[in-house]
């Protein structure tokens, strides 16, 4: 290879890592709780939001959006059909409090549920158990839907929620 063409081979290649490091994505954290850069003698009043709250526990939003969950309650599926091999059938209930000063209607609240390492899978056919709530919840009230999911170990579940009609609102709440 002639000193031009390496030459040529290695501006290419400069230029190739060049650009590709302008355009790669940088990894990073999402954090409510910013770095704080003051005096670490100052004092805040505030309280800290826990970073996932534990079943039981209240979780507020600063537009007044309140979700409490309680902790998983072993129970017995209507149809054994629901519950896979190796799973434990548990109850959620899941409490939301509207302080918005709006209406609005939980059925655009998504979940998710991770127990042991797997995935949790939503039942729907047991009594008791409520897969969609289609009703709205004026300001300064309340609903309370539970929810019925097979998990692998239910002493470690987590279950997300999604709170889609109040721009986005997640939160996940751990055993």
């Amino acid at each position: 290879m002639t000193v031009l063409r390496k030459a040529a081979v290695a501006a290419a290649s400069f230029l190739m890592l060049t650009l590709s490091a302008c355009t790669a994505t940088q990894g990073g954290n999402v954090s409510d709780n910013p770095v704080d850069n003051t005096d670490s003698s100052a004092t805040n009043d505030a309280p800290e939001k826990p970073t996932n709250p534990t079943f039981g526990q209240t979780y507020t939003w600063d537009d007044g959006t309140w979700i409490t969950v309680s902790a998983p309650e072993p129970f017995v599926a209507s149809f054994a059909s629901e519950v896979p091999e190796g799973f434990t059938a548990v109850r959620l209930t899941v409490k939301v409090e509207n302080h918005t000063g709006e209406a609005w209607n939980p059925s655009r609240m998504s979940r998710s549920y991770l127990s042991g390492g797997k995935a949790g899978d939503p039942m729907c056919l047991s009594d008791g158990i409520e897969c969609l709530v289609s009703v709205d919840v004026p300001n300064g009230r309340s609903v309370e839907v539970v929810y019925g999911v097979a998990v692998a170990d239910p002493n470690d579940v987590t279950m997300t929620i999604k709170l889609t009609w109040l721009g986005g609102h997640e939160v996940i709440f751990t055993s």
